[in-house]
Formats: structure tokens, C-alpha cells, sequence
């Protein structure tokens, strides 16, 4: 996966709570862990001192014994923390710690290139690290004496008690994990989008599915979160709620739909998807409102006889619908709707029959799609979704054009290829892709509100035909 800096500033930006969190739990760890739970550790050393040993009668230093006494330094440092010496300084202090513990307090280093040795004791007690520092520079001095019949080293500095602890070190502590927090925090955000195989862009589309995005329509709720079980809510364009933004992507989807195929005539629509809750009810149902209000007679039939929504969207009954216009020869006139809109009539699907699939292909369906293409502009199928059932490719062969709608960052790759080539697999004309829900800041803001003056249609009850199927 190739990602370029915009790209990438962008994936940052999306799931920047991610990285802050890592970062937060990190630094309030690492602030605790260091104040309560760790031990001050305090630090004394003593200094000494490797010199010539001296014979009783010629003092001068030459350069030999210099170079003897920086090479005594490497031998003097082992012999300080060998066993022998740790012994002593045990029983001399009565401590009560193994030797391996005692060794891992010390630590014996030479100060550059010269013939001093440091001695450096830690402990959570300052006055025993004082303590086992002096005790280690005077057995050491004693042991040699035994050991090598050399009394040339010297103490220069004794060791003290220390006034402040060098360890914890709190704020250094918070900082590495701070860093940590924020290296952990981008690669999991990294990995998340890497992983991430949902569509989002109409690169994505046209990558994947070699098909173009006809519509891309922002988030009603203009809200970014993708939460598993967020309940959206179904908004029609031209209410108070609904911004420009919205009501703009549609007229610009209700215009690529008209030039995407100029050589034919584009009268019956169906807008489906690859499974539920993508938005092809609310892409339906706006669309139709969007060509009504260019002046088309438009009429909207839900065809989704398992789960019908329209009725549910424009706040109407569903007593009788399609599958009465089908099965007991009613005349649909009777039972149309209308929402206060001029050019628009719906027809909800009815009560749920038995057989979805065989009622959709059913010649009863085909001669009523051809009748009532003559007398509206534009007929809008709401069908079902692809995959889960055959209901969508039985209607297909009664579209002049299919829109196919998939969700952002909801609808896979996999997903989405396979509704496609189900489609193209029985001859059905994809006239293209609607993204739906796209968050309205994606891109930096790409969508602005241009005017909260839109059409509106009538929230209250309307009268509608026959009565049949009144608003609520």
C-alpha cells in the first residue's frame, strides 16, 4: 500500500484520538508507576588512587611507573568486586543481601586515561550506600596488601551520603513514554489502515470495481464515527436539518445520472447495494425528491418486499402497496402517495408476501413497470440488497440502469466486487457507484454550507389519494 504525504496526514488526522490515547495512557503510567511504585535509588562513591609503590629510597616517579599504575587499574577494578572483597565488606557491615545482590549495587570505573578508580554504590538507603562504598575502599586496600605485597593505592575522596535520590528520573520517565505512547499509537493507525480493506475514495472504486462514482453524499449526521452499532437516521433533502452540502451531492448525482448515458433514455432507475444498511433506501428516496424538483415527473416503488423503508422515510402507512397492485389486480392510483412535494408520487411495497423473488419476476411486474413508464418521466426502484438474496437481479432486467451504493468505510472490497460482477454476470447496465456517507470533513473540509434555504417538504400530515395510506 502506497501512501503519500497527504495521505498520510490525513489517515493521522482521522484517527488522531488513537494516538493521543496511547500517548495519555503512557505518559499517566509511567507518571505513577515512577512516583509510587518505584524506589528512590541514591548514589555514593569514593575515589582512589593508584601510585608507585615505593621501595624506601628512590622517589622519583618515572614514566615506567605511571605506566605500571594505570595498568593496575584494569587488575585493582576485578579485584574490587571479587568475592573476596564482597565477603569482607558483608561481614564488616553486617548486611544481610547475597553477594550477587551486593555485586549488582557497584559499579568500578577508571576516570579516563589516568590512574583513578571510582568506586559507585547504589542503594534505596543513602546512609548504606555511603557505608558499603568506604567499607569497599578499605578492604580493597587491605587485600591488596595481602594479595600483592602493595601498599601503593590511596583513598583521595570518602565516600558521603547522598542528599537527593538520582533515580527515578520522573520527568525523563514521562518523556520516553510519552514517545513510546506516540510511536505505539501511529504504527497501530498505520496497521488499522493497512488492514483496512473498506472503500473510501473513487480511486478506491475505480481500482477495485473499474467503475466510476457518479455520487458522493457527506454524512447526514456530520458526524465522523463509524461505530458498529451507531443508529443513523434517514433524512430527506429540503428539511431544516439537512445543510447544502447534502442537497448540492444529490443535484450533482441526479446530473451525472442524466449524462451518463445520453443515447438512451434513462426512465426506470434501480438503486440497490451489497447489503444492509448502506444507505440505498435514503439514496432512493433523495434522489427522487432531487429529479422531482427538476421538473420530472418522478414515482418512487419500494421493491424491497423483505425490508421496505420508504414508508418508514417519508412518515407514511404501508397498508397497501406493490404487492397489492400485483397480486389482487388493484389500481395503483388508489394507493399512491404523496408527501407534498409537486412531481413526486410514491408506492410503498405492501404487506410482505411469501415469495419476494417470484412476485419481482413475475410478468405482472413487467407489464407494470411498462405502464406506468408512460405515464412518469422517471420511475426509482428501491431494492433489496445484492448479496443476501437474488431479488435485485430478478428487477434488473426491468432497469434501464443500476446505481449501486456502498457506505464509507463500511463496504469492503470483497464485498463490493462481488454485488458488481453478480450484476454484470446477468447483463444488468451498472450506470455507476454512490458513496454514501462520507464524513463532511473529510479532506481538510471538503464540503462547505452554502445556504440553510433549501426546498422543504411538508413534515406534517398530508392528505394523500384515496386515503389509503395516510402520513403519520
Amino acid at each position: 500500500m502506497e501512501i503519500d504525504i497527504r495521505e498520510l496526514f490525513q489517515i493521522i488526522r482521522k484517527r488522531l484520538w488513537i494516538i493521543i490515547s496511547f500517548i495519555l495512557v503512557a505518559v499517566l503510567l509511567s507518571g505513577i508507576v515512577s512516583m509510587f511504585f518505584l524506589d528512590d535509588i541514591y548514589e555514593s562513591s569514593t575515589t582512589l588512587i593508584v601510585s608507585k609503590q615505593s621501595d624506601g629510597n628512590n622517589n622519583d616517579l618515572q614514566i615506567s611507573d605511571i605506566n605500571l599504575a594505570r595498568n593496575l587499574v584494569d587488575t585493582y577494578s576485578v579485584i574490587i568486586k571479587s568475592n573476596r572483597v564482597l565477603e569482607s565488606v558483608l561481614s564488616d557491615l553486617n548486611l544481610d543481601m547475597t553477594l550477587s545482590n551486593l555485586k549488582s549495587k557497584i559499579n568500578v570505573s577508571a576516570e579516563g586515561n589516568t590512574e583513578i578508580i571510582r568506586i559507585n554504590v547504589e542503594d534505596t538507603i543513602p546512609e548504606r550506600a555511603k557505608d558499603i562504598a568506604n567499607s569497599l575502599a578499605n578492604v580493597f586496600i587491605k587485600e591488596v596488601d595481602t594479595l600483592l605485597k602493595m601498599e601503593n593505592v590511596q583513598i583521595i575522596d570518602i565516600a558521603r551520603v547522598p542528599n537527593s535520590p538520582i533515580r527515578p528520573r520522573v520527568f525523563m520517565n514521562i518523556a520516553i513514554a510519552g514517545m513510546l505512547g506516540l510511536m505505539i499509537g501511529l504504527g497501530l493507525v498505520l496497521l488499522i489502515e493497512y488492514l483496512d480493506n473498506t472503500i473510501k475514495t473513487p480511486e478506491d472504486v475505480l481500482k477495485h470495481m473499474q467503475l466510476s462514482v457518479i455520487g458522493s453524499i457527506p454524512d447526514f449526521n456530520g458526524d465522523t464515527s463509524k461505530g458498529k452499532n451507531k443508529k443513523r437516521t434517514t433524512r430527506l433533502i429540503g428539511s431544516p436539518s439537512i445543510k447544502a452540502p447534502v442537497t448540492e451531492a444529490y443535484k450533482t448525482l441526479r446530473t451525472n445520472i442524466q449524462y451518463s448515458n445520453l443515447d438512451n433514455n434513462l426512465k426506470v432507475i434501480l438503486v440497490t447495494s451489497s447489503t444492509q444498511s448502506e444507505g440505498k433506501t435514503s439514496t432512493s428516496s433523495n434522489l427522487a425528491i432531487s429529479m422531482a424538483q427538476s421538473d420530472k415527473k418522478v414515482l418512487l416503488i419500494d421493491c424491497d418486499l423483505r425490508r421496505s423503508n420508504v414508508h418508514k422515510v417519508f412518515h407514511i402507512l404501508n397498508v397497501k402497496g406493490l404487492t397489492n397492485v400485483l397480486a389482487e389486480n388493484l389500481d395503483y392510483h388508489e394507493i399512491l402517495n404523496s408527501v407534498g412535494l409537486p412531481n413526486l408520487d410514491i408506492l410503498t411495497s405492501g404487506p410482505k408476501p411469501p415469495n419476494p423473488s417470484e412476485i419481482l419476476g413475475s410478468t405482472r411486474m413487467e407489464a407494470f413497470i411498462k405502464k406506468v413508464s408512460e405515464e412518469y418521466d422517471v420511475i426509482i426502484l428501491d431494492a433489496p440488497p445484492i448479496l443476501p438474496v437474488a431479488d435485485s437481479m430478478v428487477l434488473s432486467r426491468l432497469a434501464d440502469g443500476i446505481i449501486l451504493v456502498i457506505e464509507y468505510g463500511k463496504t469492503t472490497y470483497e464485498t463490493a466486487v462481488r454485488s458488481k460482477e453478480n450484476m454484470e454476470n446477468i447483463g444488468a447496465k451498472i450506470l455507476g457507484i454512490v458513496i454514501n456517507n462520507i464524513p463532511i470533513d473529510i479532506n481538510g473540509g471538503g464540503y462547505y454550507y452554502y445556504s440553510d434555504e433549501e426546498y422543504e417538504i411538508n413534515p406534517k400530515p398530508v392528505k394523500v389519494k384515496k386515503g389509503l395510506n395516510t402520513n403519520v
